[in-house]
Order: structure tokens, then C-alpha cells, then sequence
């Protein structure tokens, strides 16, 4: 089985963030958020993957590769127009040749581990598998309907009225019989090739299955999203999880901290991870603060917010927000809710 992980979205809503990095590639607790995602497909017993972006992003990816050592185990695939999540498994179809595989969309980070959800899919009989989550309001996602069993008897993408409360998570298990569904389909009134549509003309013939996940699911499209994820992250991090990506880290009960950086009369209210050749003195980290490479902060309070390499912020508050590298310099400033770039 190999795993196909689609990351060549725009992520518009980041902006201007993406505007200098791809969004896959934005940090959580200090490492690439795709790290995560490929973390798990590993653990779960898959190790071939192939990564479908942008022609305009593959720099950033061969230099993540590289940095993670992942160039024998990733093939990039580029999608060269965004023109749905189908098209894109189109496109990889010289990759996945005739095997089944995991589809993972790269916006989204789950708590369950897949090993279970891979097994029961290659060891039944089902052409394909979904993983669903119960939420409040899924219209803004593929929603499915479950018979008994968790036989899929519908499914349809972001309807107004939603027929069920299980928000399809964008992974899914497939056989190889979904490229024969995805050459059938025609554009969407949005102009894109929709996943759903595949997998609704697999469904009026073949047994498809939805499993409900039972831990915590993020789609990271959106700056508190983004947040929500970091703070779940390190939960798991602190609990024991992820300790393989963190070697050069030092752990203490309540702060992760890197390579030559410094802590004088830091208080913290929850975690805190501190990347390396950063110094923090006088300064107070609440609910799940990550901060990255080479900064300095000084007599200031950082509240669930993210800061990554490189500034110098003294006597400022920084609140639920996302900061990037190129601000550098901030004093007496009091920033909320924002992605300050």
C-alpha cells in the first residue's frame, strides 16, 4: 500500500503567511506540519509516499525532504492547475499504479492512529473506507450518510443542509477501481473534479464503508485552526508522543526547550516548546505558546500564539496570533488575533 498526500492548495485564508511559505510547511511546535502527517502514515506501516503540489512550491519541498531525510521515501507529483482533490489523485495515478492506498489531504491532523483503520481496510472486503467525524456543523465539508454496518449510503460535498452530522476528514483508504470512478465524473459547478463525485458512482456498485474517528480532528486552513492544532500537538508531545522528532530537544515538566537557548524568570501556564539559540527572560507563556529559532523575548506575555525564527519582541503582548520570521523587531506592542507578518 502506499500513501498519496495532496498539499499544492494556495491557503488563501493564510495569507499573506503563505505569501513565504507553503502552507504545509507552517510550523507546528516548531516542526513542518507535513512532518506530522508523513510521522503518521510511517506508523501506521506505509512507507511510500507520493506528494502531490504546486510546480511553484518544489523548492520548498525538495529542501524539506532533504532536511528530514526523506528524499528515498517521498515523490513529488505536481498538479500544475488547482482543479480539485480527483484531479489531483488523477494525476498521481502513474504513482500509485495498480496498488491500493491511503489519500491523505494535507490540511488536516487527526489524534487516531491509522494502523487499525489500514488493517481493517486490507483485510476486508470494501473498496473504500472513510473517516468520518461527528461535529456540529459540517457544511463546510463532504458530509456522509452511514447504514448499518457503517455501509456509505450518501454523500455530498459542502451541502447547505446537511443530511448527517459526519464531516468526511479527508483521508480515505482506496483500491485502485476509484481511477476508473474518477474518469467517469465531470466538473463541478465550482470547476473542479470532486472526490465525492468519484466515490458516489463507486457507491450505486460497490460496498463502501465510513469509520468515525474517536480522538480530535483539525482541517489547519485558518489562523486559529492553526492555533487549535499546535496546542493539541503538544499536548500529545508532552504525554509522550512525537518524542522521536524531538531528540535534540531537552524536556522538563512543562517547557520542551532547544539547543543553546536560555530561560530566566519564565512563567508558564500550561506548555511551552522553545526552539534553539532563543533567550526568554522575564516573560510569561500561557496555554500553549510555540516559539521558534534566534528569538529574544523580553518582560512580555505570549497567550497561545506562535512566533517563529528570528525576532526581538520586549515589553509586548502577544495574544492568540501567529508571528513570522521577517518582523524582527517589536516594542511595546500589544498584538491579538492576528498573523503578523
Amino acid at each position: 500500500m502506499k500513501a498519496l498526500i495532496l498539499a499544492a492548495g494556495k491557503g488563501t485564508r493564510l495569507l499573506p503567511l503563505t505569501d513565504n511559505i507553503p502552507k504545509p510547511l507552517i510550523p507546528l511546535c516548531n516542526l513542518p506540519t507535513l512532518l506530522f502527517v508523513v510521522d503518521k502514515i510511517f506508523k501506521s506501516g506505509i512507507k511510500d509516499i507520493g506528494l502531490v503540489i504546486s510546480p511553484v512550491h518544489k523548492e520548498y519541498f525538495y529542501e524539506f525532504m532533504k532536511q528530514y531525510s526523506l528524499v528515498d521515501s517521498i515523490e513529488l507529483i505536481f498538479q500544475n492547475e488547482p482543479l480539485g482533490v480527483a484531479h489531483a489523485v488523477k494525476e498521481a495515478k502513474g504513482y500509485i499504479n495498480q496498488e491500493d492506498f491511503l489519500l491523505y489531504l494535507g490540511d488536516n491532523l487527526i489524534q487516531d492512529d491509522l494502523g487499525p483503520y489500514r488493517k481493517e481496510f486490507q483485510q476486508g472486503s470494501t473498496d473504500a473506507l472513510l473517516l468520518l467525524k461527528e461535529i456540529e456543523d459540517p457544511s463546510k465539508f463532504g458530509v456522509a450518510q452511514l447504514g448499518p454496518n457503517g455501509k456509505l449510503i450518501g454523500i455530498e460535498e459542502k451541502p447547505i443542509k446537511p443530511k448527517s452530522n459526519l464531516a468526511v476528514t479527508g483521508l480515505y483508504f482506496f483500491k485502485n477501481k476509484i481511477f476508473n470512478e474518477i474518469e467517469k465524473i465531470k466538473f463541478s459547478e465550482r470547476g473542479e473534479l470532486e472526490i465525492t463525485d468519484a466515490i458516489s458512482s463507486l457507491m450505486t456498485k460497490k460496498n463502501i464503508v465510513g469509520r468515525k474517528l474517536y480522538g480530535w480532528w483539525v482541517d489547519t486552513g485558518s489562523r486559529e485552526q492553526i492555533l487549535e492544532a499546535n496546542s493539541f500537538i503538544m499536548d500529545q508531545i508532552f504525554s509522550g508522543k512525537f518524542t522521536n522528532l524531538y531528540e535534540n530537544y531537552e524536556f522538563t515538566d512543562r517547557i520542551l526547550l532547544g539547543e543553546n537557548s536560555n530561560i530566566e524568570n519564565v512563567k508558564t501556564e500550561g506548555h511551552a516548546i522553545i526552539g534553539h539559540n532563543s533567550n526568554i527572560y522575564s516573560t510569561r507563556l500561557s496555554n500553549g505558546v510555540t516559539i521558534g529559532d534566534k528569538n529574544i523575548i523580553k518582560d512580555s506575555s505570549v497567550f497561545n500564539s506562535i512566533i517563529l525564527d528570528g525576532n526581538n519582541y520586549n515589553n509586548c503582548e502577544i495574544i492568540n496570533s501567529i508571528i513570522d520570521s521577517r518582523i524582527q523587531e517589536g516594542v511595546n506592542n500589544r498584538i491579538i488575533d492576528i498573523i503578523e507578518t
